[in-house]
């Protein structure tokens, strides 16, 4: 789909006030303008993000009563089950509190649902079938259970407690836990607000180990150092894609330091040798498209507890046996996904009128229709609903575009659904499969409402127009500081004209590296690789105008500057 080009217009003066600030270059200073970062202050601490900046996560409601109820079940050696999502982000919440409840010699197990046969969260099946028949005394959820409602009534009648910490959209009426932590809940600090449920967990963390220091838990075992953790924290967090601003920013690079500088876990360490990834030079784009799909793979394809077991591994044999497996696992999803794309692409004719696309099949696997959905979003910029049918009961995932809120959207239609729960981009639902013709109908004239029409074409957006003679090492270095990129953060990307062709070779049948240079500055000459080209592009000898990002490519042992190309 053709996009339009747009270059940012930050405010000159801010530019000008931060540049002096901080005696750096003018593009940084725009770089942050251009990031919303304007004060001097918010500057600062953007480029220097620590664990102290780090807001008090005893302003989040639930956390001292989280903190106590824990205390009570240490105590008294009472049975916890931390009950967790199948996604990288409750895969990574839950082997972060488990690690550290076990690290306290706590009673405690974990449990996530199969996706396909379970589905999304805490159901009254799970107290019935589960919990009550393991005598489990207290049940910590994370990165679900806001909307558990009915199973969270059924465990307090059978006297077993809960405790929730999610992420996701609230309901009107919070659920009937004895602490419910959920930073979306209304009169939260807005400090909190975009946190993954990975950083919903490690906020019961700090909480928790504070409240155990004030009962003097610590005086006959060491107190543990909660860096060790960010690792973990980093991997949910870019997974689950939350803007990487604030606290979001300082754990996700505090966990890639970490990454870089100390020893792997074995899990960890099995995961970046079979994705082929240096650990000394990891950055948020790896966790996103090397890291996490692996981890989903296992809920997807498998079950996700294959995931939790890899990253809990406690030696290199173990975990290459799991991450074998994984890796099996994700190339058995990245198959699927191109036949379920393709199938899409030869059998459903998209109404170019539609605002939205919403597609069922009874063939379709579950696991892969949130990834498949995606690729539809950025292809036709329209939000997306894909469901897989089977024995009358559609589920589905479902993506979004920016000026459209995936959640409210659902929340307009949920007369005709079962049930559903997510973010503004993101979703899931359940519908009887006689309700989706009506759903499919009334989503659309929901999405109407909402997007106007000058929002259907996708627009390419660059920081600023920089020509090849203004790169330099230096320049890289600065935007290197702004790592780690991610939403609300984005890779800094120029825009510039008149690139003509040196020399290129092509990489595989859709890649191309190139030695590239300007019209204006031909001695200037800069490598470039243009991942994903279409057939112009890999053959064309000059682009009239080319969007690119400046990155250093690390091979054997050097580092060189080369251009990523982004469209032309």
């Amino acid at each position: 789909m053709q996009k339009q080009w747009h270059i940012r217009q930050p405010s000159p003066q801010a530019v000008r006030s931060l540049q002096e600030y901080l005696k750096c270059s003018q593009t940084l200073a725009t770089l942050l303008v251009n990031r919303k970062i304007k004060t001097p202050a918010e500057a600062t601490e953007f480029l220097n993000p620590g664990l102290a900046n780090l807001h008090n996560p005893l302003t989040l409601s639930g956390i001292n009563s989280a903190s106590n109820r824990i205390y009570e079940a240490l105590r008294h050696q009472q049975k916890i089950l931390i009950f967790g999502d199948y996604d990288t982000d409750g895969i990574t919440a839950t082997a972060l509190l488990l690690m550290f409840l076990m690290s306290l010699d706590a009673n405690v197990s974990y449990y996530i649902p199969d996706r396909i046969k379970e589905g999304y969260g805490l159901h009254t099946d799970h107290i019935k079938n589960m919990a009550r028949p393991q005598n489990i005394d207290l049940i910590i959820t994370v990165d679900c259970g806001s909307w558990s409602h009915d199973a969270i009534q059924m465990a307090q009648k059978l006297g077993i407690d809960v405790i929730v910490t999610d992420h996701h959209e609230v309901p009107a009426t919070p659920p009937p836990a004895v602490a419910f932590i959920n930073p979306k809940r209304s009169g939260q600090s807005a400090d909190f607000f975009n946190i993954a449920g990975v950083g919903v967990a490690f906020n019961l963390i700090i909480g928790l180990r504070k409240y155990l220091r004030d009962k003097r838990f610590w005086q006959k075992r060491p107190q543990p150092n909660l860096k060790q953790f960010c690792d973990i924290v980093a991997l949910g967090t870019v997974a689950d894609a939350v803007p990487l601003k604030s606290d979001n920013r300082v754990l996700t690079r505090t966990g890639i330091e970490l990454m870089q500088t100390t020893p792997l876990r074995p899990g960890l360490n099995a995961l970046f040798e079979l994705s082929r990834t240096d650990p000394r030079f990891i950055n948020s784009d790896d966790i996103a498209y090397r890291l996490a799909p692996r981890l989903n793979a296992a809920g997807r394809m498998d079950h996700a507890r294959i995931a939790v077991e890899l990253l809990l591994a406690e030696n290199s044999a173990d975990a290459q046996k799991l991450a074998h497996h994984i890796d099996a696992l994700n190339s058995q999803r990245r198959d699927l996904e191109k036949q379920i794309l393709t199938d899409i692409q030869e059998h459903f004719t998209l109404d170019t009128e539609n605002r939205s696309i919403v597609l069922a099949h009874e063939a379709w696997h579950l696991g892969v229709l949130g990834i498949i959905a995606a690729r539809l979003v950025e292809m036709y910029h329209r939000p997306v609903i894909l469901m897989a049918v089977k024995d009358g009961i559609g589920r589905g995932s479902a993506r979004s575009i920016p000026p459209f809120n995936m959640f409210e959207g659902l929340s307009q239609c949920a007369n005709y659904l079962e049930g559903y729960g997510g973010h503004a981009a993101a979703a899931g639902l359940t519908i009887r499969s006689d309700n989706i013709a009506s759903f499919i109908q009334a989503f659309e004239e929901t999405a109407r409402q909402h997007i106007p029409s000058r929002d259907w074409e996708p627009v390419l957006t660059n920081d600023m127009k920089l020509d090849l003679n203004d790169v330099s090492e230096t320049l890289l270095d600065d935007i290197q500081r702004l790592q780690p990129f991610g939403q609300h953060n984005p890779e800094p990307q120029f825009q510039t004209h008149a690139i003509r062709v040196v020399d290129s070779r092509p990489v595989g049948s859709h890649h191309r590296r190139m030695t590239v240079c300007q019209d204006a500055n031909p001695r200037q000459r800069m490598p470039a690789i243009y991942f994903n080209a279409n057939s112009d592009a890999m053959t064309a000898n000059y682009f009239k105008r080319m969007a690119y990002r400046l990155q250093w490519n690390h091979w054997n042992g050097r580092r060189q500057m080369q251009l990523r190309v982004i469209e032309t």
